[in-house]
């Protein structure tokens, strides 16, 4: 059913007439990450200067005829991969080697997801790897039909995980671009790991409680299980496993 639906997205794609037009645009800058930084950049004081993308009182971003009007988060004043490229070593003992793939979303609009899975897998004992040269994951390229542009974003990226010497764990935050790396980018050697089921195994391995240098939590929070996460990774455990670790899981019923 899958190998249909995918067949279908790519004969309708074959047939849009601004596809043509659009597909030399987006090889210049998705296959380049300067580019696309500076196309991101630009597309939003373009949005700013016309008011375009207001909603209750937040500038939004790419919302331009070119992306059918839709939007994007706002984006960090910079990007994860500007502040975070580069080998971070664990502290203590090196108790595994990861390579960090950020995604388009953590990158560009929240590198402060970065920022803490940086700063807690180190204090955890792991070396973290983030690639500067890393690329879409493909997803979005994927689901539109546009196999041949997906595949290229998986080729440069697949580049960077086999480097030589580079960690064969490769662990991300963003559930969508897990899914997306746990089924197209199948590779002998390499192993696609979500963060939470990571932080999950390190602290099952940990004999005291961490507090990762946080104050207990006071107040209540719900947690929503990302659709990728639970669908196409058919990952549940982890994430409660993290929260019961910390004191700070209390199942609701019928929520």
């Amino acid at each position: 059913v899958g190998n249909l639906v995918n067949y279908g997205k790519e004969r309708a794609a074959a047939r849009s007439w601004g596809r043509p037009l659009a597909r030399p645009f987006w090889r210049f800058f998705l296959l380049h990450r300067g580019r696309m930084d500076l196309l991101l950049r630009t597309a939003t004081l373009f949005s700013r200067l016309l008011g375009w993308g207001r909603r209750e009182g937040n500038v939004r971003h790419l919302s331009l005829a070119l992306f059918d009007r839709r939007t994007l988060p706002v984006l960090a004043e910079t990007t994860a991969l500007t502040e975070f490229s580069g080998v971070h070593p664990a502290q203590g003992k090196t108790r595994e080697r990861v390579l960090f793939f950020t995604g388009c979303l953590i990158n560009d609009a929240r590198p402060d997801i970065a920022r803490s899975a940086v700063a807690v897998l180190t204090r955890l004992g792991v070396e973290v790897t983030v690639p500067a040269g890393q690329l879409c994951c493909g997803m979005p390229f994927w689901s539109l039909g546009e196999a041949k542009m997906a595949d290229g974003l998986r080729a440069r990226n697949l580049d960077l995980f086999q480097a030589p010497g580079a960690p064969t764990t490769v662990i991300t935050a963003c559930a969508s671009c897990g899914g997306a790396l746990r089924e197209k980018y199948e590779t002998a050697g390499l192993t696609f790991v979500d963060l939470s089921v990571l932080l999950s195994r390190l602290l099952q391995q940990t004999t005291d409680r961490p507090t990762l240098g946080r104050p207990p939590l006071d107040r209540s929070y719900s947690y929503h299980f990302p659709c990728h996460l639970s669908f196409t990774q058919k990952e549940q455990a982890a994430p409660l496993a993290i929260l019961s670790r910390l004191g700070a899981y209390q199942p609701m019923e019928d929520a």
